[in-house]
């Protein structure tokens, strides 16, 4: 289990979480210990209103970094791969939710 401690929180806008948890060098989350997860969110033009496409306007847009972690790490290909399926998740619930 990953164990985070929440360094900053603004509500609607910014999360940051440092990870506390310590990992077996054989796990993919030992590569995590002491980095930080940080998700900013933001309201933009959507990128089709941009260009100028009828009905789009402004749109929730999330920033997400995960600060210190060592990409030379034998788990970085691993760990970008699930980060990326952790964040279609999130997405795809978000688009899910009334209103």
């Amino acid at each position: 289990m990953v164990k985070l401690r929440v360094v900053a929180l603004v509500p609607d806008k910014r999360v940051e979480w440092e990870c506390i948890s310590t990992h077996p060098v054989s796990s993919p989350a030992s590569a995590w210990t002491g980095t930080r997860f940080v998700f900013e969110m933001a309201e933009r033009d959507s990128p089709a209103a941009r260009f100028g496409c009828r009905g789009q306007g402004r749109a929730t847009t999330l920033d997400f970094r995960h600060v210190g972690y060592d990409e030379r790490s034998e788990f970085t290909g691993f760990n970008n791969f699930a980060w990326g399926q952790v964040l279609q998740n999130l997405k795809r619930v978000v688009e899910s939710q009334p209103g």
